[in-house]
């Protein structure tokens, strides 16, 4: 399967943007995903993970400031232009998926037909320029299912798959309801923590039903890449080389592989 990672990783500790790329493809990854800002730095790393044959096949949208999407006002009208900004970068790198929360923080508005709305602008924005629109599992799974239960337009819609999310958030990792979305599967986000947390650790650093996880997502998805997406490792303090520490993550990647 393919094996793809997070150009950030939390471990930005001896490379430069290039070497640590490079040392991505060294070590096996054959994609990388962004989170995209608008900035120009962003556009330099993308062009450069293409020039060295890396697949970018994922673009996280920006999600601070998302629940502005629910409520009467500017704030949410300015924010969906930003997401539709984040595609239309997307389609210009041929980036075939994009991610996008619902909700955000402790205490999120309640979903509306507002926001519904909204969210309908960047899809429409998605399917004309080429791209995927993906929803992710965040904290709360009432605006995930409120929004599969409630959009006209649901069969357009992919799913992106937290792993981590399931086990700090929800708590409902054998859920069977994960089957109707991972049935929509386009995409994931792989890092474990320690069932509080929301960590984002590198995985088999915290307590992840891996076993469970990893069978039940890509069995029936084997097209779809196997992405981490992990910011804290417990090797912070442990001298490990930014080489040898990515090289470690493939390692884990190819044994969690062998779960499938």
């Amino acid at each position: 399967m393919k094996k793809h990672i997070s150009f950030e990783t939390g471990y930005q500790r001896d490379l430069s943007d290039h070497e640590r790329l490079v040392a991505m493809k060294h070590n096996g990854f054959e994609g990388i995903f962004f989170m995209y800002d608008g900035s120009a730095l962003l556009q330099k790393r993308v062009e450069d993970a293409l020039s060295l044959g890396l697949k970018v096949d994922m673009l996280h949208l920006p999600f601070k400031g998302i629940n502005s999407i629910w409520l009467e006002g500017h704030a949410g009208d300015d924010f969906v232009k930003t997401l539709i900004e984040g595609v239309k970068f997307a389609a210009r790198y041929r980036i075939r998926t994009v991610v996008c929360h619902l909700s955000g923080g402790l205490t999120p508005p309640p979903p509306s037909y507002l926001g519904l709305g909204r969210i309908k602008m960047v899809h429409h924005a998605a399917r004309e320029f080429g791209v995927k629109l993906c929803m992710e599992n965040t904290r709360d799974n009432h605006y995930l299912d409120y929004f599969f239960d409630n959009y006209s337009e649901i069969d357009d819609i992919g799913f992106c798959f937290d792993f981590g999310h399931t086990n700090c958030f929800t708590h409902d990792t054998r859920d069977p309801r994960w089957h109707y979305y991972v049935g929509k599967l386009e995409c994931v986000h792989m890092h474990d923590n320690d069932g509080v947390n929301d960590l984002h650790a590198m995985p088999l650093e915290g307590n992840l039903d891996w076993q469970y996880l990893m069978p039940m997502v890509f069995r029936d998805h084997p097209d779809v890449p196997m992405t981490l997406e992990f910011i804290d490792s417990t090797h912070h303090d442990k001298g490990m080389t930014e080489e040898r520490f990515i090289a470690q993550a493939a390692e884990r990647l190819t044994w969690l592989e062998s779960l499938i």
